[in-house]
């Protein structure tokens, strides 16, 4: 076999396979992208630049599968970010990129700081507020676990150790698994406890 039969045969085997002819953009598609490029830019350098980075971001979207995350979790992200970025394959990419990585985090994320039920009692409540925005889930989660060892381990010079222990007891019941709150209102309730003793 002469080497420019075996390219035609490697080439014909390669478009015939689903995976890859999924990952080929539609001409609508295609159209939609170069009139995006063309209301955004003059230079035709940048529009071409743009262009390619679409396409390569719209194949890799169709193709991404990765481990870790729920495939039905998955297609929702990707669906609300569609939705948010109808025109931008690049920043889909990015965005669901960044979710994914958010998801494995959270379901990986077991601080020792804080009690496993605590953990996910407040794992709970920002899958509840936030669905499938699991980058928000992350940052917020995080700041939770923080608040929570600073709540815990409170101290001040000039406060006694039963009036800290009052206001965190009060706020644990106001407050409950809102570590971020109760760290906000014991700082608050303690500078207002400070300024009464020096009147």
């Amino acid at each position: 076999m002469n080497l420019r039969l075996l390219v035609a045969v490697v080439l014909a085997a390669g478009l015939s396979d689903p995976a890859v002819r999924a990952q080929e953009a539609s001409p609508g598609i295609l159209a939609k992208i170069a009139a995006t490029a063309e209301a955004r830019y003059l230079d035709p350098a940048m529009r071409k630049a743009f262009e390619d980075s679409q396409v390569a971001s719209y194949r890799f979207l169709l193709a991404y599968a990765p481990d870790g995350i729920p495939s039905e979790s998955l297609q929702r992200v990707k669906a609300g970010i569609e939705a948010r970025f109808p025109d931008d394959y690049w920043v889909q990419q990015r965005l669901v990129e960044n979710a994914v990585d958010s998801y494995r985090f959270i379901d990986t994320f077991h601080p020792a700081e804080m009690p496993a039920a605590d953990l996910a009692e407040v794992k709970a409540r920002l899958l509840k507020r936030y669905g499938d925005d699991y980058s928000i889930q992350r940052t917020l989660l995080q700041s939770q676990v923080e608040s929570y060892m600073i709540v815990r381990a409170y101290a001040l010079t000039g406060v006694p150790a039963d009036a800290v222990a009052a206001i965190r007891e009060k706020l644990t019941a106001k407050y409950p698994h809102d570590y971020s709150t109760q760290r906000t209102v014991l700082e608050r309730e303690v500078k207002t406890y400070l300024d009464r003793q020096q009147r």
